[in-house]
């Protein structure tokens, strides 16, 4: 017999029970037509195992018999749609099973077949495969869905709004245990490391969004990390291809733990990418044929000549301060008229405030890298150096871009998404709308 929950069958006994009310006279016809219904039970005429053509008589008598309520049908046919739900959900998961099993089977079978390998000797495949097999099974059950497993477990974690360091364990002893070889990878870059950062380091790249996460992953041995203690540290070198990070400092960055860390291996992703001596940010070209450098630039014209029309709505003095902060080399501050250089003060301090703090460090560093530190916050290098007649970070002494912009905005972004600073990139795209898009594209183009 098959139990009908059809949409179908639901309309046809909501009809029958509606039936069956109108044809009730009072509670006592009512208990009367219940017992002879118990009496043909009883001598089994209330049956459909002989005969299944009279199925809507014999539900109106059991509706009738059992006093069934539409709000009673309606719970009957919820809770067989929740059971329906999560049955689904557990067979889908079987199905899984059953087919990587299946795969597995094949997979044997054409190892032994003696077509792919001619004769076999006379030995005994069962025992040979019994204990890998075993050892697969348990693994299976133990980490079915490990990547869906390891999403469950951030969504955990986000939702109990903190991580302890057991959480951080067990995640990353289930990342390993399926990524053998990169564990291995990561431990060798590490090791000078203390065993609690280790684990932070594990558990940012780890749960890192892709393809930022691969992009570390896939760089380990190009790299190493050289001083990690001292006031000689926060750069990466070119030279011996090390980054070199004051660890002592990272768990209470004020930019975020393990801010600098990732700054500085982006800058070893970057140069170690094409492995030909040149940083990949400087090279990379999108689909209009622009660099990174380009955009950057774009986005920090078009956000100072927006600023300077806030002080002055003069075009002429509008394009003489944009051409100065922009770091035209045909402009000196002495061509600036009194009433310019108040309007530029006022610009400065504009900028100052809205790139203060650390959440705001790479407009702040980008933008002074752009202007030449005319414009900043409080955070960037060689601060305060206007004068670049003898060469600084940002330019050469002939003033050339040194192509610095591009290189630390890249590593900035990179930290931020390791490390998961939503603010700090809720920044960054505001400041550079179209270069963080860039950005994107570059990293993508990276991980293909």
């Amino acid at each position: 017999m098959i139990r009908d929950f059809t949409d179908n069958a639901k309309s046809e006994l909501k009809s029958l029970i509606t039936q069956v009310e109108d044809e009730k006279l009072c509670d006592f016809t009512d208990w009367v037509g219940d017992r002879w219904y118990d009496f043909e039970e009883w001598i089994g005429t209330l049956s459909l195992k002989e005969d299944l053509s009279n199925v809507n008589s014999y539900h109106r008598k059991v509706i009738d018999k059992n006093n069934t309520t539409l709000a009673e049908l309606e719970k009957i046919f919820e809770n067989v749609y929740s059971a329906e739900s999560r049955y689904h959900a557990r067979l889908s998961e079987i199905i899984t099973t059953c087919r990587a099993f299946n795969g597995l089977i094949e997979k044997l079978s054409d190892t032994i077949a003696p077509k792919n390998g001619g004769d076999l000797p006379d030995i005994d495949i069962d025992a040979m495969l019994a204990g890998p097999f075993r050892e697969y099974l348990s693994l299976f059950d133990t980490y079915v869905d490990w990547e869906l497993r390891l999403s469950k477990m951030l969504e955990e974690y986000e939702l109990k709004g903190s991580i302890t360091d057991a959480d951080k364990d067990a995640f990353i002893e289930l990342y390993e245990t399926y990524n053998v070889e990169l564990k291995q990878k990561v431990d060798a870059l590490l090791e000078k490391l203390p065993e609690d950062q280790v684990r932070e380091i594990k558990y940012y790249v780890y749960s890192a969004e892709e393809p930022y996460r691969s992009l570390y992953l896939n760089e380990l041995e190009s790299y190493t990390l050289g001083n990690l203690s001292g006031d000689d540290t926060g750069y990466f070198t070119t030279s011996n291809n090390t980054i070199n990070v004051d660890m002592t400092k990272e768990e209470a960055n004020a930019r975020g733990p393990y801010t600098t860390f990732f700054h500085e291996s982006g800058h070893a992703i970057d140069y170690n990418y094409q492995d030909d001596g040149s940083f990949y940010s400087l090279t990379y070209r999108n689909s209009e044929g622009k660099s990174l450098q380009d955009v950057i630039y774009e986005d920090v014209e078009n956000d100072i000549r927006a600023a300077i029309a806030k002080y002055t709505t003069d075009e002429d003095r509008q394009e003489h301060l944009l051409d100065y902060i922009m770091g035209a080399r045909s402009v000196d501050i002495n061509t600036l008229s009194l009433s310019e250089r108040i309007i530029l003060l006022e610009i400065q301090g504009y900028y100052y405030n809205e790139l203060k703090g650390a959440v705001n460090e790479a407009g702040s560093d980008v933008y002074g890298g752009v202007t030449n530190n005319i414009i900043h916050g409080s955070y960037g290098h060689d601060m305060d150096i206007e004068d670049y007649s003898g060469g600084s970070y940002w330019y050469s002494s002939s003033g050339n871009a040194t192509g610095s912009q591009a290189k630390e905005l890249w590593a900035e972004y990179y930290s931020y998404c390791m490390t998961g600073n939503e603010k700090a990139l809720a920044s960054l795209r505001e400041h550079f709308p179209n270069a963080s898009k860039f950005l994107d594209e570059m990293a993508a183009s990276m991980a293909t």
